[in-house]
C-alpha cells in the first residue's frame, strides 16, 4: 500500500473528464469501519476513492481498512491535525486540480453521543444513492454550489466562533477580503464531512500550516480554525450550499444561500441537537408500515432434563415479533409444566428423543411446517436453536441489514474451519431456496451420526457446500475475516469464541457454551457476563440462572503471583511487563527477580513502571550476586502473595486473556491443581501444547512454563525448582507437579514466542547449557525408561576414534543415550575428530574435553561427574562394540536387579601385533552374578579385563573413594569395591572388541612395566576388598612383586611383552 513521503506524489489518471469528483475517508478509529463503509456503498463505484490513516497503524489494522475499502488509494499520513491535517497531507501528494469537487468523511467519534455524531455526519452527504446522485449533479450543473452536508450540522459561524477567533485572524487573515468573520452572516458543516469545491481546498492548502502533535479536544487548534474556515470561504465566494435535513430520512439536499433564516443564529448545544434527531428517527422507526417478510422459524432444543434451557424463553421473545409461525423442536420429552412456558412463544411443539442432534430437529420442525402449509407462501425459512443466549438489543438489525443484501440463503456467523461455511445456529434461507430439490433432498439425507464432529462435516458445513454448489448466493451478518499471528494460528477460526468482539460486530447472540466453558471462551466467561450486565440485562439476568454460569461472577477473586527471574535483559524486559500489565484480568502481582543484573534493568523498570512499582501490582527483587534461573525462581515464590503461580521470561509476551481465561478455568474445575496452554512460534506457526498424558510428558516436555499455572501449595509438596538442573528446569518442575493429579489442558494460544529476534539468543541459558544433558538429565530423574551416558575416553587414538565413536552411534534400544566425548590433550587429530562429531550429531552427542591432559583416572572422573544417565557405559577410544543391543542389555540388565552395581560382558581380544582375535578363557562359564569370591578363583583378580565391556550405576561410580583412583582406576580394585556393595553382573555373550595396542597404558608397557602395574592395582583392591579376601589378594601381590623381583634379577634390561 502507499506509504506517506516527503517528496512522493500519487499517480492519478490526467484525462478526467470536467466534473470529476472524488472520496476522501480519513480513519482513525477502527470500530467506526463498517459504518463508513457502508455509507461509501452510497457513493458511485467508478469515482477514485482515497483514504488515509495513521502511519502508526500495524499491518494487520491495515489490512483491515484495505478489506473495508476494496480498490481504493491507501494512504499512511502523521497523526496530526486529525481529519483536517490528514487531508491537507494527503494534498501533498495528490493533484487535486484534477477534480473539481470531492466528498470528505472520517471516523467522527464525540465525547458525547458518538453514534448519533456519525449518523448524521454521514447522513447528510452519503445517506442514500439519490441524495448522493442530486449532489453531484448540483455541483456539475451550479459552479456557485460549493458546499454539501447535514442541515441540522450547519452552524452559524459567529455564534461558535470561541478561541478560534484569533486563529482564523492568525492563519487565514490573507484570504479574508475584508470580510468580518465576527459579525457578517456565514456558516460551516461541524464535524468536518461535507462535499466541497477543491478549490477552496486549494486556497486553504496554499496557508502551509505547521501540523504539530498535540491534544485536539478543546478549541483553537489549526483542525478547529480550518473546520469553520471551509465554510466562511464558501460565504466570501458567495457560494451555494446544499443541506439535506436528517429529520426525514427520505430529504434530498436544498440549496442555500448565505445563512438561512430558518436556521438557529444561537449557539445551541449540539448534544441538544443530536438528541432531537435520534428522537425523531426512533419515531419514523415505530411508525413505520413497511410490510415485514413472512418467516417461519424452526427452533431446535435439547435438555436431558425436560426443562427448557433459560435461554429459550427470551430468545423466542425476542423472535417473535419477527416471524409469523415458529416450531419448537425438543430431541427430549417436556416436563409438563414446560409446554406452558411456550404458550404464546411457539405455534408447534414437536417433542421425543431421536439423537440426530439440531439437524435431526431442524428436518422433523422442516416437515412439519411444510406439511402443514406454512412454507408455501412463507419468504423465508430461519433454522436456529438453544445453543445461544440472545437477542442481545434485538433481531430487527440484523434482518435488517441482511436483507437489504439481497442473498439466496444466509446466517449470523460463518467459519472458514474445514471449508467455508455459516454456521448452522441461526441459517436464513429464502423461499427458492427451501423449495428448491437441493435442499429437500439435503433434509432428506440427515441420519443419526455418532457425533457432534460428524455432524458438523456432514450437515453444518455440507449445508453451504450444497446451496452453494447449486448457485445460491451466500454471506453472514458477522464474517469472520479476523487472523491470527500465523495462518496456523487458530484463535479466531471460530468467531463465537470471541462472545465481545462478535457482539460488538453486531452479532446479537451469544453461545451459551461460551458462558459456562473455558474451552469455548477465549475472552473469559466473566468478561462476557459483564459485558452482557452492561449491554442487555435480560439476557444477563437469564444466563446468570444458570448456576453452572452463575459461578463465574467470583472469578475476580482468583489471585495470581507471576514470576519474572531476569538478568541483563534491560533491552527486551519492558515488552514483557507490559504484556503482563495488559492482562484483563487484574487481580495479580508481577514479582521479578533480578538475578545480579549488570546493566541497566533496574532503571528501565523504574523509568517505563515506576506507577506499577509504587501500587505494588509490580514487585521487584534485586539479588546482589547472580544465582541461576532455577534459585531466581524460587525467591520469587517465596515472595508471592496469591495462591496462584505463573511464570514469565523476560523476553517473552503474554497474550491478554492469558490470566482471565485460567481465573476462569480454576473456577470451573476448582479441585485441579495445575492449568496449562499453548504458545505459537510467530515465524513458523509451530503450536506447543496439547491434550495430557503423562508417558508423553516423561519421553518431551509439551508444556511451556510460560503458559503454565499451579497452587502455590504445590511447592511445599514437591518442591520447587531444581538448582541441580541448569536447562529444562520446567520440565522437571512439570513433570514434578503434574505427579499426582492430571493437569487442566486449555486448547487456547496464549503466548507468542519468536526463536529469531535480535539479541534473544546470545544471552539465554538453552544457548549456553547443553540440552543433550540436560534432556538426559530429565529423564534420569523420572522417566522409567533407562538413560545411558557412554563416555568415550581418548588419548591419541586418532586411528580408532572414528571406530569406537560408530559403534556407539549405532546402539539401539528403549533408553534414552548419550555420548560424551572426553579426549585427554592428544597430541594427533584424536580432538579434531571429536568436535567434528559432536558437531555433526549436537542431540546425541557432548564434547567434555577439556582441552588439557588430566590423566586416566582424572578424566575418568571428569566424565562420571558430567555424565547425566542413571547408567555410565564406558568404551576407550581404541576399543569398539560390535552388538547394537550392548547397552541395551546391559541397561536392562541393572534395572532387573537394584543390588548389581555394574555388569559386564565378554570381549574379543584384538592384538595388533599379530592381526589375531581371541575369547579369554577365564570368562568361560562364570555366573550371572559374581562376587569377590569368583575374582579370588582367578589367578589375575581380573574377569572383566577390559572397561570397555561394562556399564555402571552413575551414582555408584559418584561415590567412589579417592583411594580407588591411585594410581589409576583398575578393573581389579573396581570389582572387589562392588563386592563390598552388592553384585556384580556378568553376560556371556561377546559385546565388544578390545584392541591389544601397543601405545596404550597396559599393552604397551614392558614387563617390568607392567608387573608394576599389576603391583599397584593389586595394591589398590586390597585397600577396598572385604577383609575376607585380603589374603588371597596380599599372595597375588606378592607373586607379582617376586616375579619383578626375578625379572630384574635375571635380565633387567629385557623388554618383554606379556598380555595379562
Amino acid at each position: 500500500m502507499p506509504v506517506d513521503t516527503s517528496d512522493l506524489t500519487l499517480p492519478i489518471t490526467t484525462d478526467r473528464p470536467s466534473g470529476a469528483f472524488a472520496l476522501i475517508v480519513h480513519v482513525w478509529h477502527l470500530d467506526t469501519l463498517d459504518d463508513l463503509s457502508a455509507a461509501c456503498d452510497n457513493f458511485p463505484a467508478e469515482a477514485d476513492r482515497f483514504v488515509t490513516f495513521a502511519d502508526s497503524f500495524q499491518p494487520e489494522d491495515r489490512q483491515r481498512i484495505a478489506d473495508c475499502f476494496v480498490g481504493a488509494k491507501l494512504v499512511a499520513v502523521h497523526n496530526v491535525g486529525q481529519d483536517v491535517g490528514a487531508l491537507m497531507q494527503l494534498m501533498d501528494q495528490i493533484d487535486f486540480g484534477h477534480y473539481d469537487f470531492v466528498c470528505k468523511i472520517h471516523s467522527k467519534k464525540g465525547l458525547k453521543m458518538p453514534e448519533a455524531w456519525r449518523r448524521t455526519l454521514l447522513g447528510g452527504v452519503l445517506g442514500s444513492r439519490q441524495q448522493v446522485d442530486k449532489i453531484i449533479a448540483g455541483f456539475r450543473e451550479d459552479p456557485q454550489v460549493m458546499l454539501a452536508g447535514a442541515r441540522q450540522l450547519f452552524l452559524y459561524g459567529p455564534a461558535y466562533l470561541w478561541r478560534n477567533a484569533s486563529g482564523i485572524d492568525e492563519l487565514a487573515g490573507s484570504l479574508l477580503q475584508g470580510f468580518d468573520f465576527r459579525s457578517q452572516d456565514w456558516g460551516f458543516v461541524a464535524g468536518t464531512c461535507f462535499w466541497i469545491r477543491t478549490s477552496i481546498l486549494l486556497r486553504l492548502k496554499a496557508l502551509q500550516i505547521d501540523w504539530q502533535p498535540g491534544s485536539y479536544a478543546d478549541d483553537g487548534t489549526p483542525a478547529h480554525v480550518l473546520e469553520r474556515m471551509f465554510g466562511m470561504l464558501v460565504a466570501i465566494d458567495g457560494g451555494i450550499v446544499l443541506l439535506t435535513d436528517q429529520r426525514d430520512s427520505a430529504s434530498l439536499p436544498q440549496p442555500v444561500t448565505g445563512f438561512p433564516a430558518s436556521l438557529s443564529r444561537e449557539r445551541i448545544p449540539i448534544i441538544d441537537t443530536l438528541t432531537e434527531l435520534e428522537a425523531a428517527r426512533r419515531r419514523r422507526q415505530r411508525s413505520s408500515k413497511v410490510t415485514m417478510r413472512r418467516r417461519v422459524a424452526v427452533f431446535a432444543s435439547y435438555s436431558a432434563d425436560g426443562v427448557l434451557p433459560p435461554q429459550v424463553q427470551p430468545y423466542l421473545e425476542g423472535l417473535r415479533p419477527l416471524v409469523e409461525r415458529i416450531v419448537v423442536v425438543c430431541d427430549n420429552d417436556l416436563a409438563p409444566d414446560q409446554r406452558a412456558c411456550l404458550l404464546g412463544l411457539a405455534d408447534h411443539v414437536i417433542t421425543g428423543r431421536h439423537g440426530e442432534y439440531d439437524f435431526g430437529s431442524y428436518k422433523r420442525g422442516e416437515a412439519w411446517a411444510r406439511d402443514a402449509g406454512w412454507l408455501d407462501d412463507a419468504d423465508d425459512l430461519i433454522l436456529c436453536n438453544d445453543s445461544c443466549f440472545g437477542p442481545v438489543g434485538s433481531f430487527a438489525p440484523m434482518f435488517t441489514h441482511m436483507d437489504a443484501r439481497h442473498l439466496d440463503f444466509w446466517g449470523a456467523t460463518d467459519s472458514q474451519e474445514i471449508h467455508p461455511h455459516l454456521q448452522s445456529f441461526f441459517v436464513v434461507l429464502n423461499w427458492h431456496v427451501f423449495q428448491s430439490r437441493a435442499f429437500r433432498d439435503f433434509v432428506g439425507s440427515i441420519t443419526k451420526q455418532p457425533n457432534v464432529h460428524e455432524v458438523i462435516k456432514k450437515y453444518e458445513i455440507g449445508l453451504t457446500k450444497t446451496l452453494a454448489e447449486a448457485g445460491y448466493s451466500w454471506g453472514a451478518m458477522v464474517e469472520n475475516r479476523l487472523e491470527g499471528v500465523h495462518p496456523n494460528d487458530p484463535t479466531y477460526r471460530n468467531i463465537t469464541l470471541h462472545p465481545i468482539l462478535s457482539m460488538g460486530m453486531g452479532l446479537p447472540l451469544v453461545k451459551a457454551k461460551a458462558l459456562r466453558s473455558v474451552a469455548d471462551n477465549v475472552e473469559g466467561p466473566n468478561r462476557a457476563l459483564e459485558w452482557l450486565k452492561n449491554n442487555s440485562d435480560t439476557i444477563y439476568q437469564a444466563a446468570i440462572s444458570n448456576l453452572n454460569i452463575a459461578r463465574f461472577l467470583d472469578t475476580g477473586r482468583i489471585g495470581f503471583s507471576m514470576i519474572m527471574p531476569t538478568r541483563n535483559r534491560a533491552w527486551c524486559i519492558s515488552d514483557a511487563i507490559r504484556s503482563a500489565m495488559q492482562q484483563t484480568h487484574k487481580n495479580f502481582e508481577l514479582i521479578i527477580v533480578d538475578d545480579g543484573s549488570e546493566d541497566d534493568t533496574a532503571e528501565v523498570i523504574r523509568r517505563d513502571f515506576g506507577l506499577e512499582l509504587d501500587s505494588g501490582m509490580l514487585r521487584y527483587v534485586k539479588l546482589a550476586e547472580s544465582t541461576g534461573v532455577c534459585a531466581a525462581r524460587n525467591i520469587g515464590i517465596a515472595h508471592a502473595c496469591h495462591d496462584w503461580i505463573t511464570y514469565l521470561d523476560s523476553d517473552n509476551q503474554l497474550r491478554p486473556n492469558f490470566l482471565t481465561v485460567i481465573a476462569n478455568a480454576i473456577i470451573q474445575q476448582p479441585e485441579i491443581d495445575c492449568f496449562y496452554g499453548r504458545i505459537i512460534n510467530r515465524s513458523t506457526g509451530h503450536i506447543v501444547g496439547r491434550g495430557f498424558v503423562r508417558k508423553d510428558l516423561l519421553w518431551g516436555n509439551y508444556i511451556d512454563l510460560g503458559v503454565f499455572s499451579h497452587r502455590k501449595s504445590l511447592i511445599q509438596r514437591f518442591g520447587g525448582f531444581d538448582p541441580s538442573l541448569r536447562r529444562l528446569v520446567d520440565w522437571d518442575l512439570i513433570i514434578r507437579l503434574t505427579a499426582h493429579q492430571e493437569p487442566c489442558f486449555i486448547p487456547q494460544v496464549f503466548l507468542d514466542y519468536s526463536d529469531d529476534e535480535e539479541g534473544q539468543s546470545a544471552d539465554r541459558i538453552s544457548v549456553r547449557e547443553s540440552f543433550l544433558r540436560a534432556n538426559v538429565a530429565v529423564h534420569s530423574k523420572h522417566s522409567p525408561r533407562p538413560t545411558v551416558s557412554t563416555a568415550i575416553l581418548s588419548y591419541n587414538h586418532q586411528e580408532f576414534i572414528v571406530e569406537a565413536i560408530e559403534s556407539a552411534l549405532e546402539q539401539r534400544g528403549d533408553y534414552t543415550h548419550e555420548i560424551l566425548l572426553a579426549d585427554d590433550g592428544s597430541s594427533d587429530g584424536t580432538a579434531r575428530i571429536m568436535a567434528r562429531y559432536a558437531a555433526r550429531y549436537p542431540t546425541r552427542i557432548r564434547n567434555i574435553s577439556t582441552g588439557g591432559n588430566l590423566g586416566v583416572s582424572a578424566n575418568y572422573q571428569h566424565c562420571f561427574r558430567e555424565a547425566a544417565g542413571n547408567y555410565i557405559a564406558i568404551l576407550e577410544g581404541d576399543d569398539y562394540w560390535t552388538d547394537m543391543e550392548k547397552n541395551a542389555r546391559q541397561a536392562d540388565f541393572l534395572a532387573s536387579d537394584s543390588e548389581v552395581g555394574a555388569v559386564f560382558s565378554r570381549i574379543e581380544l584384538f592384538n595388533m601385533a599379530n592381526n589375531s582375535r581371541r575369547l579369554l578363557k577365564r570368562q568361560d562359564n562364570l555366573p550371572s552374578l559374581l562376587a569377590g569370591e569368583h575374582f579370588t578363583l582367578n589367578q589375575h583378580l581380573n574377569l572383566i579385563v577390559n572397561f570397555s565391556s561394562m556399564m555402571f550405576r552413575r551414582s555408584m561410580l559418584l561415590n567412589l573413594p579417592s583411594s580407588i583412583y591411585h594410581p589409576r582406576l583398575s578393573e581389579i580394585a573396581l570389582a572387589f569395591y562392588l563386592d563390598r556393595i552388592g553384585k556384580i553382573g556378568f553376560i556371556d555373550k561377546v559385546m565388544g572388541v578390545y584392541r591389544l595396542n601397543p601405545s596404550s597404558v597396559w599393552t604397551g608397557a614392558d614387563q617390568v612395566g607392567q608387573l608394576e602395574q599389576a603391583i599397584a592395582t593389586r595394591a589398590g583392591a586390597l585397600a577396598v576388598a572385604r577383609p575376607i579376601h585380603h589374603a588371597v589378594i596380599r599372595q597375588r601381590m606378592l607373586e607379582k612383586q617376586q616375579q619383578l623381583q626375578a625379572l630384574q634379577v635375571q635380565n633387567p634390561q629385557t623388554l618383554i611383552r606379556q598380555v595379562r
